[in-house]
């Protein structure tokens, strides 16, 4: 490979129990021998997504990020057409994301602190929202592309899970909320001088 900084995945074969391994920003500037890889144990995390009126919802993506931050792989974890899903992670403290599709009505539901001991059922439903979307240009009318939206609750000040909440290449945004009343904050890209 070219030198550079790469984030190696060692996956399982198919129906292992043994969780996939990801070696964070490894750099590589010349021949590299990572030795030995021991992948984790793993156990199944399963369940169904569905909306609130216990409807499976297909599609949608499951994420899981440990407890420094980082994503753990998941493999074919997408829910199928009933809304079920199954993936392995090792044991562990993670913060739990689901993703509706785009184009959706139903609002991302993140968990945080979910403690993964051994094999666990995790069904969530997620809520149907209300789509805020629009275009974010710069001073001279170009779009502004990967500009990240932040929308906060005006009461509580806390920041919600906004999946897709960055702008397309024409500097198109579409998030979905729960009904209520909201600061939009509009960021500009890192490294941009907007």
């Amino acid at each position: 490979v070219p030198a550079g900084s790469y984030n190696i995945v060692a996956r399982p074969p198919s129906g292992a129990t043994i969780a996939t391994l990801t070696l964070f920003a490894t750099n590589v500037n010349g021949d590299l021998s990572l030795g030995t890889i021991a992948l984790p144990d793993g156990v199944v995390v399963s369940g169904r997504v569905t909306s609130s009126s216990g409807v499976g919802i297909f599609d949608v993506d499951l994420d899981f990020d440990d407890r420094k931050g980082n994503r753990v792989n998941t493999p074919n974890d997408q829910t199928s057409s009933t809304g079920a899903y199954s993936v392995i992670v090792p044991v562990g403290r993670y913060t739990v994301s689901f993703q509706p599709p785009a184009g959706t009505h139903s609002v991302g539901v993140r968990r945080t602190a979910v403690d993964i001991a051994g094999a666990t059922t995790l069904n969530v439903a997620l809520p149907t929202g209300f789509a805020i979307s629009g275009t974010v240009l710069d001073g001279g009318g170009q779009p502004v592309v990967n500009a990240a939206l932040d929308v906060i609750d005006a009461v509580t000040r806390v920041r919600l899970y906004t999946p897709g909440d960055k702008t397309d290449s024409t500097g198109a945004y579409r998030v979905v909320v729960p009904a209520g009343t909201y600061d939009l904050n509009f960021d500009p890209p890192q490294g941009s001088t907007l």
